[in-house]
């Protein structure tokens, strides 16, 4: 740091009674240590504008931003983050020119510290809702026993608990109603819809489905 290298100086000049030109080398010592330190603060500033996140775009215009998470790297689409509630922690992370994905990992990927396998399931989740169309239902996220509580603590941190953990949530696309399918050894996490329209309307963690809505639908 710069004012370790100073106070170094200082010191030196104090114990060997530097004087005259001595101590106008020391000035001129101690000036280009502070330019050099300026010019390397801009340098890395100019670095992290000319290297922002690296991210294509689909023919819709979405942008796919490729991240590495605790270590992982996922490629996500925008849209798809950006379904978490507005003023949640997620939904701040992924929006453009977030500060949150100005930190590169080696390979000058946005580095974000959370851990792998949670953020896999409440991508993966989030990914499903968008795409189920809106006569269809989507359970709240099951999770295995291993990775629970982890998954419960990031949804939360994360601002979407609710969306994603603790109420059934509506599909999202325009697509035509699912068919009914056979299930025997597992169970859905996706249903239909019973019946009736609703508008779609998100606030930071509130669940899109009020809690008297009668969602039983008979499975086939």
């Amino acid at each position: 740091p710069l004012d370790v290298v100073l106070k170094v100086l200082k010191e030196e000049a104090s114990s060997e009674g530097m004087a005259g030109s001595s101590a106008f080398l020391l000035a001129d010592a101690t000036a280009a240590a502070t330019e050099a330190a300026k010019a390397a603060a801009k340098a890395a500033e100019a670095a992290l504008k000319a290297n922002p996140p690296r991210t294509s775009v689909l023919s819709d215009g979405n942008d796919v931003l490729t991240v590495n998470v605790g270590g992982e790297d996922f490629t996500v689409s925008r849209s798809t983050m950006l379904l978490a509630p507005p003023g949640s922690l997620l939904h701040s992370t992924f929006a453009k020119g977030s500060r949150h994905l100005l930190t590169l990992d080696d390979n000058q990927r946005p580095f974000l510290n959370f851990p792998a396998t949670a953020f896999r399931y409440i991508a993966d989740h989030l990914r499903l809702l968008e795409h189920l169309p809106k006569s269809s239902v989507l359970e709240p996220l099951q999770v295995s026993p291993a990775h629970q509580r982890q998954v419960e603590d990031l949804a939360w941190i994360l601002g979407v608990a609710n969306l994603v953990l603790t109420s059934a949530q509506f599909g999202l696309a325009d697509r035509p109603q699912l068919p009914a399918r056979q299930r025997s050894l597992w169970s859905c996490c996706a249903r239909r819809r019973s019946g009736g329209t609703r508008n779609y309307s998100q606030q930071a963690d509130q669940p899109l489905i009020d809690d008297d809505t009668d969602l039983a639908i008979q499975r086939v």
